[in-house]
C-alpha cells in the first residue's frame, strides 16, 4: 500500500496504526498539499457487499458533521476492491494511550476531555448521527490538547453486518451499553453510556467490568452494577462521581436523556472546581513521562546508584553464558517436543451448538475460541457459523480453533406508522430494516387519503429484520351518493346550471330530431333517481325542434387540438330558425370527432368552439 496513489490524489506515505476493521496510513493530498489520514478496510470487510454498502452510506452521513472536536471525513473511495476513507490527520495520541501512560487522570483533566467529547456528541446527535463505538481508542488527543472523536458512522456499518470481529469486540465490549450487548435499539443514550465508561476509566485507570471473554463482559454490562468510583479513587469529587454514575445506569431512561443534559452538568462541575470550561486539557498531559508507581505512602522517584564490586568482575560474564547455555538446552527440548506433536484432522463443528463444538474440539485436543458473533438468518442463536481452520485440514494438537457464533436473526422494533403518509411510512420502515407486506385500502372518515390507518405487526413489537408489515391505506372520507334529478322537459341551459349545483359533471350534449321545441332536454343518462357519486358525468339529449324533421343534414369532421388536458368541444348552428347548440362534449387531445349538423333554409353558419373560445366557422349551403 505504501507508495500507492488513491483516487488520483492521495499518496500513501506510511502506516500509522491499525485495528480489527482497518489499517490507517498517513498520506499526502497532492491536490490540496496537506497531510491526511487514510483508513483502508481490511479484506474480510471489503468482501462483504452489505457491509461496504452500509459503510459508504454511514461514512457519507458522518462527513456532514463539522465540529472542532470531530475528526473530519474528507472523502470515501474504492480502488481495485480496496475501500478507503480519507480523514483529517491528527498528530498526537489516542486517549487510551494517554490513560495507559498516566495510569489515571485527574478529575479536572477527565472533565475537560469529557466536555469536548460531549460537545462532539451533542453536535452529531442533533444531526441524527449516532456513534455507537465511543471508547478511548476512538478519541484522538492533538498536540494542542484538543480531543477529537473519530470513526463516526463506521460503528453503525459494522454493527449492521456483524456485532463482533476479531480485534473489534475485544476493544469495544468494555464500553458497550447494556442495550448494545443484548442487541437492542441503540441511540443517543447508548453513546452517553459509553462516554460514562470512558470517564470511569480516566479517573480510576481501569474499565468498570473485566472478564475472561467478550461475552462474559457483555453479560456484566447487562446484569452487574459498577464498583463505585470513589471506592477506587477517593480523590474524585462527589459531583464528578455522580455524573459518571448517572451516565452508567442500566436503564436508558435513568441516564442523561441527551448529550446536552450531560454537558450542562460537566460545565457546572468544572465551574465548581474553578476551571474554565472553554480551555483545552493541559498540553503537558500528552508529553509527560509515564506515571511513577505508587510505593505505599508516597510517590517514589529515587534512583539508587549501584556500588562498584571488585575482584569478582568475571562473574558478569559467566552468569550470562550459563543462562544462554541452559536456555539453549531447554529450547532444544521444547523444539523437539513441538515437532513431535501429533497431527490430527480438523473436525467439523459448523452448525453445532457452541458448547457441543467446544467439547468436541477439547476431546480432540484442540481449543475452541469465539472470535466473533454475527447475526445470521439461517443459524440459530449460539450455534457455530464458521470455523478456522476449516474441517478436514491437518493440524497439530493444541491448536486454537477460531469460531464465529450466531446471534440468531437480527431483530428490530416496529415503528409507529399509523396516520403517516405512505411515503413517510416507507422511510420509517426501511430505517428499521423492515418493508411493506400487503397494502390494502378503504375509506376513512378522518385520516387523509394515502395515509396509513392500521398496521400489522403493531408498533413497538420486536420482530426479525426483514419482516413485512401489512398496512391499510385510507382513501379519504367515503363520498356521499347523489340522486340524479329528472332533466327531461328542462331547457338545456337550466339543466347545465343544475348539474353544476349538484356537483355532477356535464357529459355530452347531443341534438336529435324531435317534435318538441328546440333546446329542450328530451333524454338523459344516467336516468332520474340513479344514485351516483359526486363528479359523475350526465349526458343530455336535446331536441332540434319540429322544423328539424324536414331539415338538411351534414356531418362535420373536427380534429381536437394538441394539449395536456381534455378539450371541451362546442358546435352551434345558425340558420333561418335562429342559433342553437348542435353538440357539446369533452374529448382527448388529437382525437377526431364526427358531428351531425341539421339546418333549415338556403344556408347555415356552423361555429366550432374549443373550451368556449371560437376556433372557426363554416358556411353550409
Amino acid at each position: 500500500m505504501i507508495g500507492k496513489v488513491l483516487g488520483g490524489r492521495y499518496e500513501v506515505l506510511e502506516k500509522i496504526g491499525g485495528g480489527g476493521m482497518a489499517v490507517v496510513y498517513r498520506a499526502h493530498d497532492n491536490y490540496l498539499n496537506r497531510s491526511v489520514a487514510v483508513k483502508v478496510l481490511r479484506p474480510q470487510f471489503a468482501g462483504d457487499e452489505d457491509f461496504v454498502r452500509r459503510f459508504r452510506r454511514e461514512a457519507q452521513a458522518a462527513a456532514s458533521l463539522s465540529h472542532p472536536n470531530i475528526v473530519n471525513i474528507f472523502d470515501v473511495g474504492e480502488i481495485d476492491d480496496t475501500h478507503y476513507i480519507v480523514m483529517e490527520y491528527v498528530e498526537g495520541s489516542t486517549l487510551k494511550q494517554v490513560i495507559s501512560s498516566k495510569g489515571r487522570l485527574s478529575p479536572v483533566q477527565a472533565l475537560k476531555i469529557s466536555h469536548q467529547i460531549c460537545e462532539a456528541l451533542e453536535h452529531a446527535h442533533k444531526r441524527h448521527v449516532i456513534h455507537r463505538d465511543i471508547k478511548p481508542q476512538n478519541i484522538l488527543m492533538s498536540r494542542d490538547g484538543r480531543a477529537k472523536v473519530t470513526d463516526f458512522g463506521i460503528a453503525r456499518a459494522a454493527s449492521s453486518s456483524t456485532v463482533t470481529h476479531t480485534g473489534t469486540v475485544i476493544g469495544s465490549v468494555h464500553y458497550f451499553s447494556p442495550e448494545q450487548a443484548r442487541g437492542g435499539f441503540t441511540g443517543e443514550r447508548s453513546d452517553i453510556y459509553s462516554l460514562g465508561v470512558a470517564m470511569y476509566e480516566m479517573v480510576t485507570g481501569k474499565v468498570p467490568f473485566e472478564g475472561d471473554s467478550p461475552i462474559s463482559i457483555a453479560l456484566k454490562h447487562m446484569q452487574e452494577e459498577i464498583e463505585p468510583v470513589k471506592n477506587t479513587n477517593p480523590e474524585v469529587p462527589d459531583e464528578v462521581a455522580t455524573i459518571i454514575t448517572r451516565a452508567l445506569r442500566k436503564n436508558q431512561f435513568d441516564r442523561y436523556q441527551s448529550a446536552s443534559d450531560m454537558l450542562r452538568d460537566i460545565r457546572e462541575s468544572l465551574a465548581d472546581l474553578g476551571e474554565d470550561v472553554k480551555s483545552t486539557v493541559d498540553e503537558g498531559l500528552l508529553n509527560a513521562p509515564p506515571a511513577m508507581e505508587d510505593d505505599g505512602d508516597e510517590m517514589q522517584a529515587t534512583r539508587v546508584k549501584p556500588r562498584k564490586r571488585r575482584g569478582l568482575g568475571w562473574l558478569k560474564w559467566l552468569v550470562p553464558l550459563v543462562v544462554v547455555a541452559v536456555a539453549g538446552a531447554w529450547g532444544s527440548v521444547e523444539l523437539m517436543d513441538w515437532l513431535n506433536v501429533p497431527t490430527i484432522q480438523m473436525p467439523g463443528v459448523v452448525g453445532k451448538s457452541l458448547s457441543d463444538a467446544q467439547e468436541e474440539l477439547r476431546v480432540q485436543g484442540l481449543l475452541g475460541s469465539v472470535v466473533a458473533q454475527k447475526y445470521d438468518d439461517k443459524t440459530p442463536v449460539g450455534y457455530v457459523i464458521s470455523q478456522m481452520p476449516e474441517a478436514g485440514e491437518s493440524v497439530k494438537k493444541g491448536r486454537t480453533v477460531n469460531l464465529v457464533v450466531s446471534l440468531g436473526q437480527e431483530s428490530t422494533i416496529v415503528p409507529d406508522i399509523t396516520n403517516k403518509p405512505l411515503r413517510e411510512a416507507e422511510v420509517l420502515l426501511h430505517g428499521a430494516g423492515l418493508d411493506f407486506g400487503s397494502i390494502r385500502g378503504g375509506f376513512h372518515p378522518t385520516i387523509p387519503e394515502d395515509s396509513v390507518t392500521s398496521q400489522n405487526p403493531r408498533k413497538d413489537t420486536r420482530v426479525a429484520k426483514g419482516t413485512l408489515v401489512d398496512v391499510f391505506i385510507s382513501k379519504g372520507p367515503e363520498p356521499t351518493a347523489i340522486s340524479v334529478p329528472d332533466f327531461v322537459g328542462s331547457s338545456v341551459q337550466d339543466a347545465v346550471q343544475l348539474l353544476a349545483g349538484l356537483k355532477l359533471a356535464q357529459g355530452t350534449i347531443t341534438e336529435k330530431d324531435s317534435p318538441d321545441p328546440a333546446g329542450l332536454v328530451i333524454g338523459q343518462d344516467p336516468q332520474k333517481g340513479s344514485e351516483v357519486r359526486a363528479g359523475t358525468p350526465v349526458n343530455l339529449i336535446v331536441s332540434r325542434g319540429p322544423g328539424s324533421l324536414s331539415s338538411r343534414r351534414n356531418v362535420i369532421s373536427i380534429s381536437i387540438p394538441d394539449g395536456n388536458n381534455q378539450v371541451d368541444l362546442k358546435v352551434t348552428v345558425q340558420d333561418g330558425s335562429g342559433t342553437r347548440l348542435a353538440y357539446r362534449g369533452k374529448h382527448d387531445p388529437r382525437a377526431t370527432v364526427q358531428v351531425e349538423v341539421y339546418w333549415n333554409g338556403p344556408q347555415a353558419t356552423v361555429r366550432i368552439f374549443f373550451d368556449d373560445v371560437q376556433d372557426r366557422e363554416l358556411t353550409l349551403n
